[in-house]
């Protein structure tokens, strides 16, 4: 699969404030901030930096390019070792690679491409509201981020996966019973935002 630049990398639009201290840089969500672009990592065995995602063909040819192909990786890492991992590193190369020379013991990562010259920079911290989204905890707030991203007419499919995850339910479990019959692209934006939810831990 080729890839032209990094426009065709996975990535989650988002409208907030870049904070950078030393090492450390955090995301303040706000409707009326400027918009950055959120980039989705994979960290692989012989690189410091990850292989930026853009898509996935498993070992029975099913090409995935939405963010959803990291639950498949959850599910099914161990059973397709083959499956071949299409993506950018930070330098602009496409290594050839497949799910068994990918670190998944170690977290996904978030990065931002900023300033002038463009810089890469790995992203640790999203506030809302003060609030930080975090770990499975954070799955009310990540739902909160979602609403911002969403049309009002989308306003109910969150309400209803809030109120699963306010039962007990994870919000994997939330989102997967309902992506048959929901919009493709409302379920893209909740399938990015439980990534990033679960990769700033």
């Amino acid at each position: 699969m080729k890839i032209h630049d990094f426009s065709d990398l996975l990535h989650l639009n988002v409208r907030g404030h870049i904070e950078t201290n030393g090492t450390l840089t955090q995301l303040t969500l706000h409707t009326d901030a400027d918009e950055q672009r959120l980039y989705f990592g994979l960290p692989y065995y012989t690189a410091a930096r990850p292989l930026f995602i853009s898509g996935l063909m498993t070992e029975k040819n099913t090409l995935l390019r939405a963010p959803l192909l990291f639950t498949w990786i959850e599910e099914n890492f161990i059973r397709e070792p083959r499956a071949e991992i299409f993506g950018m590193t930070a330098d602009g190369e496409q290594p050839v690679m497949f799910m068994r020379d990918f670190d998944l013991d170690r977290p996904r990562e978030m990065w931002l491409r900023c300033g002038e010259p463009a810089r890469w920079v790995k992203l640790n911290t999203v506030l809302l509201s003060g609030r930080t989204l975090m770990g499975e905890a954070g799955a009310l707030d990540a739902l909160d981020a979602l609403s911002m991203a969403l049309p009002s007419i989308a306003q109910d499919f969150i309400a209803t996966v809030r109120t699963d995850v306010s039962s007990g339910h994870s919000l994997k479990a939330a989102l997967r019973t309902r992506r048959k019959s929901t919009n493709a692209a409302w379920m893209a934006l909740a399938d990015g935002w439980r990534i990033v939810m679960t990769t700033l831990t």
